[in-house]
């Protein structure tokens, strides 16, 4: 967001995993500060979503809608 970089939080699978299975969805977390959520709700502050893979590069920009459900989903108790 803006010139910060927000880097992902692994989210430990379920305790039934195994070495001999994946899951086909991997959750993340982002400990983001309040001046960064602050940016989030500001449309005027670019945002985006980047991978950064030695195999696999992309980024696309956080569209209004999804920061607008974002905002009120941090703003949730947790």
């Amino acid at each position: 967001m803006g010139d910060d970089v927000i880097a992902a939080v692994d989210v430990p699978p379920p305790d039934e995993a195994n070495q001999e299975q994946t899951y086909s969805v991997h959750f993340v977390r982002f400990d983001i500060t309040e001046e960064q959520r602050e940016a989030l709700a500001n449309l005027t502050v670019p945002a985006s979503l980047s991978v950064e893979h030695p195999k696999f590069q992309a980024a696309v920009p956080v569209p209004a809608e999804l920061r607008a459900q974002l905002i009120v989903d941090l703003a949730a108790p947790a």
